[in-house]
């Protein structure tokens, strides 16, 4: 993708890959370390990997920014009492923490990179989530999380770049 691309300008690189893995495996008394590798290659590693490989291409560009798809479940402060569901928080958490040294690696080039949260979004991967787990109290469609990520990034500027929004 990286070559194919190279030499154009990309203004805006949305990440936004993400799986869940088998819940039933993300219980403690159930941990399946296997379906863990899965989640971090998907959630962490591929986004952190296509990130770095279009650098160029988005240095390039007018708006110079890249987006992260992220989760709240990966967030520290707001998941306090958090239970079960260790390797998905735990990729969220990690895709934050690359994406914010990412930021404090190219703020010098005026790269801008965004960790979005975009709401509990009826998904397939929060469908499958939902068929075990809680439910979360509201859920977006993906036209309305769309738009609101759109708006959002299009806010997205120097001053706000690196932190969880």
């Amino acid at each position: 993708l990286a070559a194919k691309y190279r030499g154009r300008p990309i203004d805006v690189l949305v990440n936004n890959a993400g799986v869940l893995g088998d819940y039933a495996t993300q219980l403690r008394s159930q941990l399946d370390y296997g379906n863990f590798e899965q989640v971090m290659r998907v959630n962490v590693y591929g986004q952190l990997r296509l990130s770095v490989a279009l650098l160029d291409s988005v240095a390039a560009s007018r708006q110079k920014k890249i987006v992260a798809i992220s989760s709240q479940a990966g967030s520290l402060f707001l998941n306090q009492q958090a239970r079960d569901n260790y390797f998905y928080r735990a990729s969220k958490s990690a895709l934050n923490m690359a994406m914010r040294t990412l930021q404090n690696d190219v703020r010098d080039r005026g790269i801008v990179v965004g960790i979005f949260h975009p709401g509990a979004v009826d998904t397939e991967l929060n469908r499958g989530f939902r068929n075990d787990a809680p439910k979360p109290p509201t859920i977006l469609g993906t036209d309305e999380s769309a738009a609101a990520v759109a708006k959002l990034n299009d806010r997205l500027g120097t001053e706000m770049g690196g932190p969880f929004y």
